[in-house]
């Protein structure tokens, strides 16, 4: 037998060994998850470094990527945020295993996971006092649970983050509702804040919505089970009241970050409608509100919101993962090279890279839960419903009789996408209320006083048990009708498995061995319980859960590992190399911009110090994406308009073959020695065109014009202006009076960039009279124009979405600095906040700590 003191601290340990037992292969010097959004992420590091490196701790202002926008306030980067002294405490600890594992950049991501895990296991140790082996099950449930185990492995770091957060939040709210002291309030008051505080720096807004949506659902159904059951409800109001104030202490926390998010949400996409609906663009009838999305408040069009939204057909994944082929297979076939992942999933949604997957065996130990208890345990109720309702939530367009009221009606909701994120929320209650069915029905096997509960218990696990020999019996004796079903599926859908016959062949082959293996594992399972149900067998509590933790980490562990990629991180490192025609690019001194007109939503471009009038962004300035809309002939998703081109600075386009050289304004200016692959698999030789009409980042025009913003940028799209001799304003500007009459003598007057840095510009400028300075980067109301550090300006929004700014007849420096005072407040706001978290949580250790020793003596 292991002593009882040694068990917290095995299982703990247990807890972390799964993990690097799973994770095994990435946790070598030179190994690396080849992942997408990784590649993204860290194309963003030369940025930071290179701010850094400037004085810059908190770089705010990107200027290389859609002609400019928020990094900070969007999300898109953080820095070295000394004031935020608990997450600084949290870095130093994780960086011990990361050093440990000789900085491995998985690592620092698996820490998480395994703060999750421990998190599990310490709601199910403190929360419910179930036994170690109990929340150890629960922890690597959790911890395994497919699709939150496939984040790391795709790039979504911050998705792990959050999610870790919530085993915390949901223990310290179980606590509260209990008889403390004072003393024992204020350290779990502290914990919720530094939970909810750690919760909000995961930066993934979507994920925070979600799980605090779940913590909404928590107290209204206790509210409701309080009413129904005439309970006094003093319990409830206490802890939501506390829950509110310590939600607003960890909002102050990370004051900085999310004052500054708000403060830019206005000018997001996230928080303002497009201008135009896109078919009006095309001249076709102008679609109603309810179709695009678009509200009053702003908010994303309906049809990218619900662009990956899950069908309920695809529920029989929780059973059975690879029905609807999965996502990421591997695949060793002569097809593809050694070692590869293809792509087998065929079902509504564009792409996935993995199923839903809790675990079958969880799956039916919390629908035990369910139905067994109920009425028995407080938190099955509220568990359960916000499994449902994350359920109905996911399935977005295909269903929205609760996503379309949401996204109407429901705040920030329209600013979210890719309903199916919310199944996050039954893949975080499921093993919890998997681990509350497995505790109880040991200790009502142990304590036989409520016969019935355990006559109910031994009834449901039955009609689970022979539910899961149904199901194995029918994967067995109907595999040809499965496969049947499967392959037409895959024929009507499209996808590529319809295209690929070995594809297809892989898909099918993989659902059929999960139906059965899935369905016996949970026969198994059930099996033991049931048996120990009976006392048959001599089956042991211990044999049992033993039983059912071992095949449930199988079956994950069997599932978890087909989305993982791992490459060499020199081959991962090949993503963000630089190239011949880059560094041909990169010899040229002058400011411009550039399109690699095959990557148009990378932000490659950035890791090689070059601007692009293109990138990603999930927060893109609304005003910019409003001209890539109308101008861009590309369906919203890039710039294809050699006149846009043109005025946006844009002297360098990166193309596997010609481009628009018909009309003569783009020339070969390098021929790449290097061979890229194509579209359709043949090499290809990258050519980097030269606009020989590009205009200068800023330059003087002769004139104004007013004009409504839909009509100007049509004119835009169309070139049909001179862009040097007018700029259109879609109001009359404040303060703007009548500038030059004459035409700008370029030979006389001059605007030269001096300075070009992040958040600071400097302007040369020389005049014969008082002019119209228009600027191609991005117009935001925190950025500031000055005339000899003297004067201030106003920059006007010129050409719809840029800068452009009446400067003096003479000679003068005009200077513009960004700074955005939402963030300046926020930091202010966040260390007295952390001083306070901190204070609280060491105080009401100090009284514990002290109440003990009193107690012990």
């Amino acid at each position: 037998m292991i002593p009882e003191k040694a068990r917290t601290p095995l299982s703990i340990l247990a807890l972390f060994i799964s993990l690097l037992i799973f994770f095994n292969g990435v946790l070598g010097k030179d190994k690396a998850f080849n992942a997408g959004d990784n590649i993204a992420s860290g194309s963003m590091l030369p940025y930071l470094q290179a701010a850094q490196a400037a004085g810059q701790d908190v770089p705010q202002w990107i200027p290389n990527i859609f002609c400019g926008m928020p990094s900070f306030a969007a999300l898109m980067s953080t820095g070295a945020r000394v004031y935020d002294i608990v997450h600084q405490v949290f870095d130093v600890i994780r960086s011990i295993p990361v050093s440990i594992f000789g900085g491995n950049d998985a690592m620092l991501h698996i820490w998480h996971y395994f703060i999750f895990g421990l998190g599990m296991y310490l709601l199910l140790r403190i929360g419910r006092k179930t036994s170690h082996l109990v929340a150890l099950f629960a922890g690597t449930s959790a911890m395994f649970s497919t699709w939150i185990m496939t984040y790391v492995m795709i790039g979504h770091n911050t998705k792990i983050f959050a999610v870790m957060c919530f085993p915390y939040i949901l223990l310290c709210l179980e606590e509260l509702r209990e008889k403390l002291t004072w003393q024992q309030t204020l350290l779990w008051l502290s914990a919720l804040a530094m939970s909810l505080h750690f919760l909000l720096e995961s930066s993934h807004v979507q994920m925070e919505f979600y799980i605090l949506l779940a913590v909404l659902i928590y107290f209204l159904v206790w509210f409701v089970s309080d009413l129904i059951a005439k309970r006094n409800i003093i319990p409830f109001l206490r802890t939501g009241i506390f829950a509110v104030l310590m939600i607003g202490l960890a909002f102050a926390m990370s004051a900085d970050r999310y004052l500054a998010t708000l403060g830019y949400g206005p000018y997001s996409i996230r928080g303002s409608t497009p201008l135009v609906d896109r078919a009006t663009v095309t001249g076709e009838k102008p679609k109603a509100n309810s179709t695009t999305g678009a509200t009053k408040a702003g908010g994303l069009d309906w049809n990218y919101a619900t662009e990956y939204s899950f069908s309920p057909g695809e529920m029989i994944t929780f059973l059975v993962p690879a029905w609807y082929g999965f996502g990421k297979l591997p695949y060793d076939g002569p097809e593809v090279p050694p070692g590869s992942r293809v792509p087998g999933y065929w079902g509504q949604m564009t792409v996935t890279d993995a199923a839903n997957y809790t675990g079958i065996v969880v799956f039916f130990l919390a629908f035990i839960a369910i139905f067994a208890l109920w009425k028995k345990d407080r938190l099955v109720p509220p568990l359960a419903i916000i499994s449902l309702f994350a359920l109905v939530l996911s399935f977005g367009s295909n269903w929205s009789i609760l996503f379309k009221p949401m996204f109407e009606y429901f705040p920030t909701m329209n600013s979210y996408r890719a309903p199916m994120m919310a199944l996050v929320l039954m893949q975080l209650c499921f093993p919890i209320l998997a681990a509350l069915a497995l505790d109880r029905i040991i200790k009502i096997m142990k304590d036989a006083d409520d016969k019935q509960l355990k006559a109910k218990l031994l009834k449901v696990t039955t009609f689970a048990m022979y539910t899961a020999a149904g199901l194995f019996v029918i994967s067995l004796i109907g595999r040809g009708v499965i496969d049947g079903s499967i392959t037409s599926g895959i024929a009507k859908s499209g996808k590529l498995p319809a295209q690929y016959p070995w594809l297809k062949d892989l898909a099918v082959k993989t659902a059929l061995n999960d139906a059965a293996f899935c369905t016996l594992f949970a026969l198994i399972a059930l099996g033991a319980l049931w048996l120990y149900q009976r006392g048959k067998a001599g089956i042991t509590a211990i044999a049992a859960v033993s039983i059912i933790f071992i095949l449930s980490l199988i079956d994950l562990w069997r599932v978890d590992s087909r989305p993982m990629e791992i490459v060499t991180k020199s081959e991962y490192d090949k993503n963000l190399d630089t190239h011949d025609y880059v560094e041909f690019m990169k010899q040229d001194k002058s400011l411009f911009r550039m399109l690699d007109v095959e990557e148009t939503t990378s932000n490659i471009p950035v890791a090689w110090g070059l601007q692009t009038i293109a990138g990603y962004s999930a927060a893109k300035v609304r005003l910019y994406q409003d001209v890539v809309d109308v101008t861009g002939n590309e369906q919203g998703q890039v710039i294809f308009n050699p006149f846009m081109w043109s005025l946006l600075n844009t002297k360098y386009i990166i193309a596997n073959g010609a481009v628009d050289s018909v009309q003569g304004r783009m020339v070969p200016a390098f021929i790449s020695k290097e061979k890229k692959q194509g579209r359709d698999g043949k090499p290809e030789q990258t050519i980097v065109w030269q606009n020989t009409q590009v205009l200068p980042r800023a330059f003087f025009v002769n004139r104004y014009e007013v004009k409504p913003a839909l009509e100007m940028l049509g004119k835009m799209r169309d070139g049909s202006f001179n862009p040097r001799d007018e700029v259109f304003f879609d109001k009359q500007p404040d303060g703007l009076s009548s500038v030059g009459a004459n035409p700008v003598n370029d030979s006389l007057e001059s605007a030269v960039i001096t300075k070009y840095e992040n958040e600071f510009v400097e302007i040369k400028t020389k005049t014969s009279s008082d002019r119209l300075l228009f600027m191609s980067d991005t117009w935001n109301p925190d950025w500031k124009a000055a005339i000899d550090e003297k004067t201030e300006i106003p920059i006007y929004k010129g050409n719809y979405a840029f800068r452009a700014m009446k400067i003096p007849a003479g000679e003068h420096t005009l200077t513009l600095r960004y700074n955005d005072p939402h963030y300046s407040t926020g930091k202010s706001i966040s260390l007295a906040s952390n001083i306070l978290a901190i204070i609280g949580l060491g105080a009401g250790l100090m009284f514990q700590w002290r109440k003990r020793k009193k107690v012990s003596v």
